[in-house]
C-alpha cells in the first residue's frame, strides 16, 4: 500500500515539476528541449535514452540532476506519509484523552494541520524527533532476526544433518 502511494507520488511530482519547468521557460521566452522529459528519465530503457538529445555524458548529467531533485521531493512526501500513518495509529490516545480534556479534538485538528500543511513542515520535525526511536527499533528487530536465523541454521545442520 505504501509502495503504491510512493509510486503515485513520484509520478505526480515528476509531471508537476515538468509542467512547471516548461511554463517557466515559456514565460521567459526560451525554447525548451522536449527530449529531456522526466518520463524518459524514469523509464530508463534503451529506447527512451536513445531519444534524448546530446552526447551520453550530457544526458547522464541531466538524468542525475532530475534524480536529485526528485529524490529530495520524494523523501519529503514519504516522511509526510509515514508520520500520517503513525498519527492515525495513535489516534486512540486522543479518543481516551478526549474523555478527560475537552480541548483534545481542537488539539488533534491543529496537529493534523501542522503535519499536512507544507508551509509548517511539521512532518520534518516529527520525523527527526522519532527517527532515533525508529532506528533503535529496527536494530533490535535485526538482532532478533539474526539470532533466530542462527538458531534455525544450527538446528538444521546439527539435528537433522543425516536427513539432508
Amino acid at each position: 500500500m505504501l509502495f503504491k502511494l510512493a509510486f503515485h507520488t513520484y509520478e505526480a511530482l515528476s509531471n508537476k515539476s515538468k509542467i512547471q519547468e516548461r511554463n517557466k521557460k515559456k514565460e521567459a521566452g526560451k525554447a525548451y528541449d522536449q527530449d529531456d522529459d522526466l518520463d524518459l528519465v524514469s523509464n530508463m530503457s534503451d529506447e527512451s535514452t536513445m531519444t534524448m538529445g546530446g552526447p551520453p555524458e550530457i544526458r547522464d548529467r541531466k538524468i542525475e540532476r532530475y534524480d536529485e531533485k526528485l529524490d529530495v521531493e520524494l523523501n519529503r512526501y514519504l516522511h509526510k506519509w509515514i508520520i500520517v500513518i503513525l498519527y492515525y495509529q495513535v489516534a486512540w490516545v486522543f479518543r481516551i484523552l478526549g474523555w478527560f480534556l475537552p480541548a483534545i479534538p481542537a488539539l488533534r485538528i491543529c496537529l493534523g494541520f501542522w503535519i499536512m500543511l507544507p508551509q509548517f513542515r511539521g512532518e520534518f520535525f516529527l520525523w527527526h524527533a522519532l527517527e532515533s526511536y525508529i532506528k533503535k527499533c529496527e536494530q533490535t528487530l535485526m538482532g532478533y532476526r539474526c539470532v533466530l536465523s542462527s538458531y534455525t541454521v544450527r538446528f538444521f545442520t546439527l539435528v537433522h544433518q543425516g536427513a539432508l
